[in-house]
């Protein structure tokens, strides 16, 4: 797994950019909508793998084996899925 240096919040705040017309249309309907970048992720502490993934219609966020998906264009939870695993059969 690959691990990048993320920025710190205070890094993230303080840097200028664009606002997209999405986010213009979330603050006028009172909703915001998260914007993250594909990554991989081991948990030190507890040992979870943690990665999210997009595709052009899911944002995918990624627990161990356990995989959640949100609607890439509304943001909104569409579901899970487990892996299927070999019982020996």
């Amino acid at each position: 797994m690959s691990l990048e240096m993320l920025p710190s919040p205070s890094e993230l705040a303080s840097a200028p950019r664009l606002i997209s017309s999405e986010e213009v249309a979330s603050v006028e309907s009172g909703t915001k909508l998260a914007r993250i970048k594909p990554f991989e992720y081991v948990d030190k502490l507890t040992g979870h793998k943690i990665a999210i993934k997009v595709s052009p219609y899911y944002s995918k966020l990624f627990v161990d084996d356990r995989a959640y998906y949100f609607n890439a264009e509304t943001g909104e939870f569409d579901g899970t899925s487990i892996p299927m695993r070999d019982k020996g059969n």
